[in-house]
């Protein structure tokens, strides 16, 4: 008699086969005396075991489990493992390569002669199908594998399924009633008719009501093909998923037939993304492109497509064919329909299905000429042969933020490390955000053992030592990850090479599926790679931090550990909780939020109010910023804070504050009151941007801001390197937008320097510092008339001062460099103050200032007395009323239109210095506090001409000079004394009035000698 097998039974869960292999060794073997010394060991070498096994040790262990047997009485070993697919589907998944274990298990029991080994392996489909998620070519190698073992199919028949299917269906609640049931039977006489189907599928019609019975045949067929068979039958027939048989009879409240559209759009819904990568997938998606390329299409004509490519499915199964009589009693339960035929010659006209005479059926009209799979096979070549696999990570998979969230939601700022790749170590200079991150997560991508060790020696040595804000993480497994990463790869590829996809609706929808499903899955196996934990759940990735292995067993240890890099990094960021305005890029409304802000901060009389005079009652997105910022700050507080009325400051923050400001406040400080020349206030972003501090883009113009006006007697503001005296909201705005364009400074004062801002100070009466003085300095410069500003007939030191005025590039060099220099002075120093330099330098100054201000005023006076003698006047003030009281007799008489404007400037009222401006802005064009030194050579030249005019209007009637007017009294005194007009006949006086007449004829006769 034949000694009996050993068994090993195993049902498999999703483990590694070689794990699992060696438990059911480990458990035969203390099943019986011989074997127990075995047992024993192999316990224990699974106790210590972390990655699996190598095919060796697990074969040995089988070798050593059929001696012990054969020892014991049996004949040899026979290994089962239920479930198989389990294992196939953890091997898909994490790609361990146990997959060549069942290869070398088969190749030992075919040599396994007298003492037999028998290896049975029990699953639901072929080991391709667990493999649908893998490369095309690592599918190929599981075939291979498959092709070991003898198959032994246990396919139930089709006509056992379907009664299966009949008795499920007697669940449904409510059950379908008696008309439902009559019409399911109708259908199947039809199919009946057309030798469809036997007697006895047509008899079950009527129980699996309320399947229509071309549904009922077409259920093991397409669960068989492209699901998990009974397993996805019952899932269809009984779960809940969209269009499933209970879900779709639980809406219908008129008991209608589930028909073969309903079916379509249940695989389509829930399996196309499976269906993607299968051999029939073109036919599902050529149906969808169909619906999708006229969208009008009556709900009829929907059924009907979806009917015709389902019955294409199944007649390349053998099951059903697309013909008129079929298509009738799938859609209408009778063998000729006139809604189906119309319907039919719609969708034929509308170039959406074809009719094949050769077979008489119908069929989705097939628009794709392109051949996707052997297009693949090439770009898989070609990918895997041009690209690194890091290259390919970084160009088709989104870069992922690896977010620091405890550190960003204590801090208020959103902080996190970029996830970059890298396929062997290289230089550490070259790793460095590149989107905004505060660190790099590299992420290793060994191709084995020896690369991974590699990696490990890089990540300690130090130059990755030294860098802070970079952690270096090397996962243990990678196989699964490089053959999608490849497939994505090929994917873009044939899309960037295959013109013909743009006109292929049905080709490119294929392609978009694959890429889709291949995405995900790639993204799936990144996700995987970061994780520390072992297979399966994760990669067993090791982290290392500063040439240091880290202690990190799971994803949310690795999570806090990123928050702990950054609290080292950033130990003195500022904590402002308002995520308005505490971000690298402000939103619009918070861009806004803080203009107005920032506006209110450099208001005069707002900066002294409390809230910046800002309404209690509304929380506009300033006023939040207020409240967060400098408010909790305590940047801006009451002079008295004991009266309710007092006036608000800008101060420095406490110290110990829970808004931490302090540290960037110090290091602004420091970094404006130590610089020797202006520092650029992108350049100062820049600083406290980076470790330790941190400060956002959105706070850093508020911060400034404050700054500003809690030390506004110490800061001098720059714009494009020109100082600015009183910087507004106008400067800010821009600051705002381009930060390059500005530089701040301080200044720190003693020795001659203290001295003379000290004098200055009292002066003006402004604060004893330098910024105030400068400001008070400019005030005056400014006050000065545009001509003062422009002309060049200023003495030589007084045009350098100007000069010094109109470069100045720091308060400090203006007042203490260049305008002694101007001067003629040396510079002023800080050091012991000199009191003759210092007064030597006022004197200089004072008669520079006055020379400067009394040009105006001279150039205006010598203008007057121009035209005083042009028009025959004394050119003095005695001379000007003269005129303009001459100008109001003459105002009312007639006079040339030409000097009607002239008389009436003469005639205004108001005080006399604006009435010589209107004056002599309307003779020569322009006020004479604008003139230039050319405006002022044209004015002799204008004047001669106007008063020409002038002169003879006025004698014209009646009017002279005050010159004339004397000399016409005294001739005519001198006439009167002569001629005696009073003692004259009648005669006489004719005569001499004819004299006299005569006489004025020759005046007029005579030419002007004086004229000449």
């Amino acid at each position: 008699m034949s000694r009996p097998l050993l068994p090993v039974p195993l049902t498999l869960r999703r483990a590694r086969l070689s794990v699992l292999l060696l438990e059911g060794l480990a458990e035969a073997a203390a099943s019986f005396s011989k074997g127990k010394k075995l047992a024993l060991r192999l316990q224990q070498e699974l106790l210590a075991a972390e990655n699996g096994f190598d095919s060796r040790t697990v074969l040995k262990a089988v070798e050593e489990l059929k001696e012990a047997a054969l020892e014991g009485g049996f004949g040899g070993l026979v290994i089962i493992f239920d479930e198989l697919g389990k294992g196939l589907e953890f091997e898909a998944r994490y790609g361990s390569d146990d997959i060549y274990l069942l290869q070398e298990l088969a190749e030992v029991a075919a040599r396994s002669g007298s003492t037999p080994l028998l290896f049975i392996g029990v699953l639901h489909q072929g080991f391709e199908q667990y493999g649908e998620h893998l490369m095309a070519s690592a599918r190929k190698e599981w075939g291979k594998v498959q092709g070991r073992f003898s198959d032994v199919a246990f396919l139930e028949p089709p006509e056992q399924q379907m009664r299966l299917a009949g008795q499920a269906i007697g669940a449904l609640q409510p059950q379908p009633n008696k008309k439902l049931r009559e019409l399911a039977q109708k259908a199947a006489q039809g199919l009946m008719e057309l030798q469809q189907v036997t007697k006895t599928i047509g008899a079950l019609a009527g129980d699996a009501a309320p399947l229509h019975p071309t549904t009922l045949i077409a259920l093991p067929f397409l669960f068989r093909r492209f699901a998990q068979n009974e397993r996805s039958l019952f899932a269809y027939l009984l779960s809940g998923e969209p269009h499933a048989v209970s879900a779709l009879w639980a809406t219908r409240k008129n008991q209608e037939l589930i028909r073969l559209a309903d079916l379509f759009d249940y695989f389509v819904e829930n399996l196309l993304p499976s269906l993607s990568r299968h051999l029939f997938a073109r036919r599902w998606i050529e149906v969808l492109d169909a619906v999708q390329r006229q969208p009008d299409l009556a709900p009829g004509d929907i059924q009907t497509l979806k009917t015709i490519g389902l019955l294409g499915i199944l007649g390349d199964m053998g099951a059903l064919h697309a013909t008129f009589e079929l298509i009738c009693v799938a859609l209408q339960d009778e063998l000729d329909s006139s809604e189906v035929r119309a319907s039919l010659e719609r969708l034929h006209q509308q170039s959406l299905i074809v009719y094949r005479n050769y077979n008489s059926t119908y069929r989705i009209w097939e628009g794709s000429d392109i051949d996707v799979e052997a297009i693949l096979e090439e770009g898989r070549r070609t990918a895997s042969a041009s690209l690194a696999l890091s290259e390919i990570l970084e160009k088709h998979l989104p870069r992922r933020p690896l977010v620091a969230r405890r550190h960003s939601f204590g801090i208020g700022t959103l902080r996190y490390f970029e996830l970059h790749y890298a396929d062997t170590p290289g230089s550490v200079k070259a790793i460095k955000p590149d989107a905004g991150g505060e660190g790099v997560v590299l992420c290793a991508l060994p191709g084995n053992l020896e690369e991974a060790e590699g990696f490990k020696t890089w990540a300690a040595s130090p130059e990755v030592t030294e860098r802070e804000d970079l952690i270096v993480v090397i996962p243990q497994q990678l196989e699964t990850l490089r053959e999608a990463a490849i497939e994505v790869r090929a994917l873009h590829w044939l899309k960037e090479t295959t013109p013909e996809l743009r006109d292929d609706r049905v080709a490119r929808r294929e392609v978009a599926e694959r890429l889709a499903q291949m995405e995900a899955l790639l993204s799936s196996n990144v996700e995987q790679l970061l994780d520390p934990r072992p297979l399966p759940e994760g990669s067993q990735a090791s982290y290392w931090y500063t040439g240091e292995e880290m202690d990190i067993p799971t994803p949310r240890s690795a999570v806090q550990f990123l928050s702990e890099v950054l609290d080292g990094l950033y130990n003195e960021s500022p904590r402002i909780l308002n995520e308005l305005i505490n971000r690298r890029n402000p939103s619009s409304a918070a861009a806004a939020g803080r203009r107005t802000l920032i506006e209110a901060m450099f208001d005069p009389e707002r900066r002294h109010r409390e809230r910046l005079g800002m309404d209690s009652d509304h929380f506009m997105p300033e006023r939040s910023m207020y409240e967060s910022i400098l408010r909790e700050g305590q940047l801006h507080t009451p002079v008295n804070p004991y009266d309710e009325a007092s006036e608000w400051q800008f101060v420095d923050p406490p110290k110990e504050h829970p808004t931490n400001l302090t540290p960037v406040w110090n290091a602004l400080a420091n970094a404006i009151f130590t610089a020797t020349q202006p520092l650029n206030v992108a350049t100062l972003f820049q600083q406290l941007n980076g470790p330790p501090y941190g400060l956002t883009a959105g706070l850093f113009p508020i911060l400034l801001a404050a700054f500003m006006q809690a030390h506004p007697d110490e800061i001098s503001f720059y714009r494009d390197g020109n100082f600015v005296p009183e910087p507004g909201i106008a400067d800010m705005e821009v600051l705002m937008r381009r930060p390059e364009l500005f530089a701040v400074m301080g200044s720190e004062l003693k020795g001659a320097r203290a001295a003379v801002i000290q004098r200055m100070a009292r002066g003006y009466n402004t604060e004893p510092a330098l910024v105030p003085v400068v400001r008070a300095l400019y005030k005056g410069v400014k006050s000065l008339p545009d001509t003062a500003q422009r002309t060049k007939r200023l003495p030589e030191e007084v045009l350098r001062l100007r000069d010094s005025f109109n470069q100045a590039r720091s308060p400090e060099q203006l007042l203490f460099q260049d305008i002694p220099e101007a001067l003629g002075l040396p510079p002023l120093t800080d050091a012991d103050a000199d009191e003759q330099q210092v007064e030597t330098f006022f004197d200089a100054l004072n008669a520079a200032n006055t020379s400067w201000a009394e040009h105006a005023p001279k150039q205006t006076n010598q203008a007057r007395s121009t035209l005083l003698n042009a028009l025959g006047f004394s050119p003095n003030k005695q001379g000007w009323q003269e005129l303009i009281a001459q100008a109001q007799e003459l105002q009312e008489r007639p006079l040339p239109t030409s000097l009607i404007p002239l008389i009436n400037r003469l005639s205004a009222t108001g005080d006399q210095a604006s009435v010589l401006d209107g004056v002599l802005a309307l003779i020569a064009g322009r006020s004479p506090r604008s003139w230039t030194d050319a405006d002022a050579e044209r004015f002799p030249t204008q004047v001669t001409k106007i008063a020409q005019t002038y002169r003879a209007a006025a004698e014209q009637l009646g009017h002279a000079t005050p010159d004339v007017e004397k000399q016409k009294t005294q001739y005519a005194k001198h006439l009167q004394e002569t001629l005696r007009p009073k003692t004259l006949s009648q005669t006489d006086r004719a005569a001499l009035r004819l004299a006299l007449l005569q006489l004025l004829q020759e005046l007029d006769d005579t030419p002007d000698t004086n004229q000449a």
